[in-house]
């Protein structure tokens, strides 16, 4: 199915909208009713990229990176962790394309946090590290938890003092 921009501008505003209620509907029932409508708003992103060009389809790849966000939260708070794997891929996919490096660094963050459910240390700590390569605009929040993802990785490999030393990093930034 092909789209106008007017089309595809509604569509995306209508989506942008719906991202919040969606949020809501995860904290107030759970993944598994919020899950089935980030998938059907996840096509319709197809849709549109697929559709728009230029600074319209930029807007459609921030919005898409933020939908796959969710689908990854969602499917590893459903249990699902090759269906968080994936949509945290297709997330990082498309904040790159957008050039969107705040959500560049969320995935790197949520990968991070996947290589601890791997018991891969080496790994949590380097996508920690990656995700705050933009540290200067990342909000505090943001980067204080990517400090206490470093320890997490760091207390992996049984490296106390960098784990110390990275607690301290995510508290001063807390």
């Amino acid at each position: 199915q092909s789209l106008t921009s007017a089309q595809a501008e509604e569509l995306l505003g209508h989506l942008q909208d719906q991202w919040h209620a969606l949020v809501k509907t995860d904290n107030l029932l759970g993944p598994r009713y919020a899950l089935t409508a980030v998938a059907s708003h996840l096509e319709v992103i197809d849709i549109i990229l697929r559709s728009v060009r230029q600074q319209a389809r930029s807007h459609a790849l921030s919005l898409g990176a933020r939908y796959a966000e969710s689908a990854a939260w969602l499917h590893e708070d459903s249990g699902d962790l090759e269906g968080s794997r994936y949509w945290a891929r297709r997330c990082m996919e498309w904040a790159i394309e957008a050039d969107d490096t705040l959500m560049v660094s969320w995935s790197l963050y949520r990968r991070s946090c996947q290589a601890t459910a791997d018991n891969d240390p080496v790994q949590v700590i380097g996508l920690a590290n990656a995700a705050r390569r933009n540290a200067a605009h990342l909000p505090r929040p943001m980067l204080a938890a990517m400090f206490q993802q470093e320890a997490q990785g760091h207390a992996l490999d049984r490296a106390m003092l960098a784990c110390e030393h990275a607690l301290g990093l995510a508290r001063a930034n807390a």
